[in-house]
């Protein structure tokens, strides 16, 4: 008799939230993370976003990558990121 190994593919649970950045009425002079999934051209997109944004407003530029496209961010990740940025922008793209 053989064994048949069943695995399940999709992730936990998203993290909960933080409010701390909701709500900003300006970008001017924030701190502005751009998080990479690590999708191809993902940080090319994210860029082409950061630098405009950084000319035109003075934003802070923050770069950040999550690692595996198909798992959700380290707790740690978006516990750093909470800290150091205003707003985030999450890139998802091929």
């Amino acid at each position: 008799m053989s064994t048949t190994t069943v695995l399940n593919p999709v992730a936990g649970p998203s993290p909960a939230l933080s409010e701390s950045g909701l709500g900003l009425d300006s970008l001017e002079g924030k701190r502005l993370g751009f998080l990479s999934n690590n999708k191809p051209n993902s940080e090319v997109l994210l860029e082409a976003v950061a630098k405009p944004l950084s000319q035109r407003l003075g934003v802070s530029i923050r770069g950040y990558n999550k690692g595996v496209p198909s798992l959700n961010a380290p707790a740690e990740l978006l516990e750093q990121i909470d800290k150091e940025c205003d707003a985030v922008v999450l890139a998802i793209n091929d």
